[in-house]
């Protein structure tokens, strides 16, 4: 069944198939993403917390009543969650986390892919997290449906980040095929606070993320064998990189593309596999300073990253990508 979406009934369709039963937001809904009528047709509470922190918080409580729960925030409070978000970690509580971000007029989180890496480390400690950016309304209504999935089996709060301009937007989308929620064992939250079992208890939580890291890698790959450039995003930016690879090649330029849903732990296995031997060079556009990129360059040894950056608030065109590859003397 085909209907003509937008992101935030996507996501809402999502929540409902994966039968999310408690959906929290920060009063100061600056997008109106909680009170659209997207999510009329769910059978589920609906509240809104006096701040982003608060409903994170509900989120766990009703969590731990056993509701499928989903907290929806934004990029400059973030940061603030951090604690309730370690809690829900430590505790081994499934949650899902939507962020908004680009949250104009917010310093650092204007740009709509600014809080990337703050999304990826926003527990203290350094217990990885999965981390997902959906890229247009399809990957939304999957990547949310899948952070229940997760959620439940791994036993681990999932953070999915979505751009405002994508928030907004609207697409024809086939629903059909709806994979059936995964249930998951309950959780042994190991109550002896020594240090012994705090440690082991650190590791536990380690491995479990270690161990299904191949499965929680989503990405999007449009290999070619001969190419030589390879152009790698995430986010908003992964349509316009999709649209910059179509063109590229009708010039005769032999690239490949690769979309990334899974932003942390970073998918190095899908991107290993992308970077090919004959890849000399990885384009990466950003809609923050070139957070990511930085990032990548630990993961990838055998090309050059080269970042192309945005970071007022606007979108990079694909012509700015296509011309940045035939433009270089490599190309």
């Amino acid at each position: 069944m085909s209907e003509f979406l937008s992101a935030i009934q996507a996501i809402a369709r999502g929540a409902s198939t994966a039968n999310c039963g408690f959906i929290a937001t920060s009063a100061a809904d600056t997008i109106g993403a909680c009170s659209s009528t997207a999510w009329d047709h769910m059978h589920c509470t609906k509240i809104r917390a006096e701040d982003s922190a608060s409903a994170v918080a509900q989120c766990i409580d009703a969590a731990k009543a056993g509701e499928k729960v989903m907290a929806m925030i934004f990029a400059r409070d973030l940061g603030r969650c951090g604690e309730d978000v370690g809690l829900a970690q430590a505790a081994e509580v499934p949650l899902v986390v939507l962020c908004f971000g680009g949250d104009i007029g917010s310093g650092a989180t204007a740009a709509p892919d600014g809080d990337v890496l703050l999304a990826g480390n926003v527990v203290s400690g350094g217990c990885p997290l999965p981390v997902w950016a959906a890229a247009d309304v399809a990957s939304a209504y999957r990547l949310t449906r899948n952070a229940f999935n997760i959620a439940e089996r791994l036993r681990t709060p999932v953070i999915l980040m979505i751009s405002p301009h994508l928030a907004q937007s609207e697409q024809d989308l086939d629903l059909e095929g709806d994979d059936a929620a995964i249930l998951a064992a309950p959780a042994s939250f190991d109550a002896d606070h020594t240090g012994a079992a705090l440690e082991r208890h650190t590791a536990h939580l380690m491995m479990k993320i270690s161990a299904a890291r191949e499965n929680l890698e989503q990405v999007n790959a449009d290999a070619d064998p001969r190419a030589d450039v390879l152009i790698l995003a995430y986010g908003l930016t992964g349509a316009v990189a999709h649209q910059a690879v179509s063109e590229l090649r009708q010039t005769g330029k032999r690239v490949a593309g690769l979309t990334l849903f899974s932003l942390w732990p970073i998918p190095e296995i899908a991107i290993r596999r992308a970077v090919t031997d004959r890849i000399r060079r990885v384009i990466v556009p950003e809609l923050n300073i070139g957070l990511y990129a930085g990032e990548l360059r630990k993961v990838v040894h055998s090309a050059t990253i080269e970042p192309i950056v945005r970071y007022d608030g606007g979108l990079i065109h694909p012509q700015r990508i296509v011309q940045h590859v035939l433009r270089s003397p490599c190309g």
